[in-house]
C-alpha cells in the first residue's frame, strides 16, 4: 500500500504582511519551511509544493522558494480594466488560484492525503470543507492575529501559528489601521542622526512624512499617530528649554531604542 502523501499551498503575501504587522520583519522563508516541513509533511517532502503572490513586489523570494523545492506561482495583480491598467484590481487572484490548484489534487492525486495550508485567510474557509468533505487531513499555519477563527476552529488540533513554530514574541506596536510604523520609526530615526538638537512634538505632528499616515497628510490622523507612538513605547515624550520663550520647557519626542519594534528595525539595541 503506498504511503500517504501531502501537499503545501503557501499564501505569502498574507504571510508576510501578518508578519510585517506583528512582528516588524519579513519571514525567513527557508527557516519557516524547514519547520512547516519537519512538523507537518508526514515524514518525506512534500509531494506538491506552490507558493502564491504578484512576485513583483517580493523580487528575491521566488529563487529562495525554488531552492527549497517550492513552485513560485506568479499571480498578477495589474489588470486592464476600462482601457488602463489598474493596481489591486485582482485582490483575490492568489487566492482563487491556490484553491482551484488544491480542489483539483483531490481528483488526480488521490494518494495525498494530508494538505497543508499556510495562510489565516478566511476565504479559504471554503477550501478547508471541500477537502474535509473528501476525507482530507488539512493542517493550516497562520500568523495567529491574522488567522481567521473560523478557519483555526476547522483546523482544529492541525493548526499551528507561525510565531510558535518559530519562537517569535508578537512586538507591542500601535494599533491605528493604515498606519506605517515602520516608516514613523524610520523618519524619526532619520531626524536623530541629523543635526537636530531635539524633535519638538508639535512640530514633528505638524510635519508628520504622508507616507507614515497612509499617503495623505491628516492633522487629527497625525496627532493619533503620535499619541498612540508615545501610548505603546515606540516615542518617548520629554521636555526640553523652550528656544523661543526663556524660562519654559516645550515637549519633544524621541525613540525608545530599547523597545523591541525599533530594535527589530533599526538592527538590535541602540544607542543615541
Amino acid at each position: 500500500m503506498a504511503k500517504d502523501q501531502a501537499a503545501a499551498f503557501f499564501d505569502y503575501e498574507n504571510i508576510y504582511i501578518g508578519m510585517q504587522k506583528t512582528f516588524g520583519a519579513e519571514p525567513d522563508i527557508g527557516v519557516l519551511w524547514d519547520v512547516i516541513s519537519r512538523k507537518f509533511s508526514a515524514g518525506s517532502p512534500f509531494v506538491i509544493s506552490k507558493a502564491y503572490a504578484d512576485w513583483e513586489r517580493f523580487p528575491g523570494a521566488p529563487a529562495i522558494l525554488q531552492g527549497l523545492a517550492v513552485e513560485p506561482v506568479y499571480i498578477g495583480a495589474k489588470r486592464k480594466l476600462g482601457g488602463e491598467h489598474r493596481l489591486g484590481v485582482a485582490k483575490n487572484a492568489a487566492d482563487i488560484q491556490l484553491a482551484l490548484d488544491a480542489q483539483e489534487l483531490v481528483f488526480t492525486r488521490k494518494a495525498i492525503r494530508r494538505f497543508v495550508l499556510i495562510s489565516g485567510d478566511y476565504d479559504f474557509v471554503p477550501l478547508v470543507l471541500h477537502l474535509r468533505r473528501n476525507n482530507k487531513d488539512v493542517c493550516v499555519v497562520g500568523v495567529e492575529r491574522d488567522t481567521s477563527r473560523e478557519l483555526r476552529r476547522l483546523a482544529g488540533d492541525n493548526y499551528a501559528p507561525v510565531e510558535d513554530l518559530l519562537g517569535l514574541k508578537p512586538l507591542a506596536v500601535p494599533r491605528v489601521p493604515g498606519i506605517d510604523w515602520a516608516a514613523l520609526v524610520r523618519t524619526v530615526e532619520g531626524y536623530e542622526r541629523g543635526s537636530m538638537p531635539f524633535l519638538g512634538r508639535k512640530l514633528f505632528t505638524n510635519h508628520l512624512p504622508a507616507e507614515v499616515l497612509g499617503g495623505q497628510y491628516d492633522h487629527d490622523r497625525a496627532v493619533q499617530c503620535v499619541s498612540e507612538a508615545i501610548a505603546a513605547g515606540v516615542l518617548e515624550l520629554h521636555y526640553v528649554p523652550n528656544p523661543k520663550m526663556e524660562g519654559t520647557q516645550t515637549a519633544a519626542v524621541r525613540l525608545n531604542r530599547s523597545h523591541e519594534f525599533v530594535q527589530s528595525l533599526l538592527g538590535g539595541p541602540q544607542t543615541s
